[in-house]
């Protein structure tokens, strides 16, 4: 009886320590194993977005239709909050807060597609090297990508739509043909080539779109070969580092390619716009002088061709 009694009150102890050690230390128990094959959909949100997003238009909206496949659905913003359009505010959209910052993604093959999604402006997507190279990269390998209206202007700024065929609305076709794509005429019906996916009207064709990426998704390889795949990595040296007045950035190509360096403070925003130009293979070297940053913490990022290169620095 005692032994019993012993034993009970070294598991209630056990339990007790437990509940404890998640508790005190912000822990959490294991939540419930995600299916290793589920999707993982990127969307990428703008200041402005549409309430096709997240709102019930015509019965279904994005978020639900994604989520209505099983998709595990994550979104990125260049902003902590992004505010609705004024048409998506009066019909009850909110100021969204993203699952993550666009700076902190550096790997396509983290996702199974990756969406633009729908809003009266992408100016801050269509500037940010981080969403630029990522969509790079998840063309190199042949991940999904996929744009609503207006949306086209970030794969445009990417150089992911040359020579694909889009349907874009009017007020777009020039800045598609620029960047070499090829203008669906006014037909805004979701198309799909080289699995890109675009879509002239968000309202008309929310379902249709979603169900086109679907399909391109279920039959593309990336699902399937994404895990024997690395991370395209560039790898670079600034020297010296801690910097006191002027620095070196090292890297090698392994061919000639633009090639895009930036320097970025812990809060992931861009101060520094170092250059912008195309290198030679082989080794490669610039001299930056951040004499107009405060002392602290920064990030070099070099971004070509997909790749990502990144080193930590110090200005003191």
């Amino acid at each position: 009886m005692e032994t019993r009694t012993m034993i009970n009150r070294l598991l209630a102890f056990v339990v007790f320590m437990s509940f404890f050690a998640f508790g005190s230390h912000g822990l959490a128990p294991p939540g419930e194993a995600r299916a290793p094959n589920a999707v993982k959909v990127l969307l990428l949100v703008d200041d402005l977005y549409g309430s096709s997003l997240n709102i019930d238009d015509r019965g279904n909206n994005i978020l639900e239709n994604f989520q209505s496949y099983g998709w595990k659905v994550s979104i990125a913003s260049c902003k902590a909050e992004v505010d609705p359009s004024p048409s998506a505010s009066m019909l009850g959209c909110e100021v969204l807060t993203p699952d993550m910052m666009t700076y902190q993604l550096d790997n396509a093959l983290d996702w199974d597609a990756i969406v633009v999604i729908p809003g009266n402006t992408h100016q801050n997507l269509v500037k940010c090297p981080f969403v630029l190279n990522l969509l790079e990269q998840a063309k190199a390998n042949d991940i999904p990508l996929a744009a609503w209206c207006n949306g086209v202007q970030v794969l445009a700024a990417a150089d992911v739509i040359n020579g694909v065929k889009v349907s874009v609305p009017a007020d777009n076709a020039d800045e598609c043909l620029l960047a070499g794509a090829i203008y669906n005429g006014k037909q805004e019906s979701p198309i799909e080539d080289h699995r890109i996916i675009t879509c002239g009207d968000d309202t008309e064709y929310c379902r249709e779109m979603c169900d086109l990426i679907r399909k391109t998704v279920e039959n593309s390889t990336s699902l399937r070969e994404s895990m024997s795949k690395k991370k395209s990595k560039i790898e670079m040296k600034v020297c010296p580092n801690p910097i006191k007045t002027a620095s070196c950035i090292q890297f090698e190509l392994d061919e000639s390619a633009v090639v895009h360096i930036a320097v970025f403070n812990q809060q992931g925003i861009m101060v520094m716009d170092v250059v912008k130009q195309e290198f030679q293979s082989g080794p490669n070297k610039v001299t930056f002088t951040p004499s107009s940053l405060p002392t602290g913490i920064y990030y070099v990022y070099l971004f070509s061709s997909g790749k990502l290169g990144m080193q930590k620095c110090m200005v003191i």
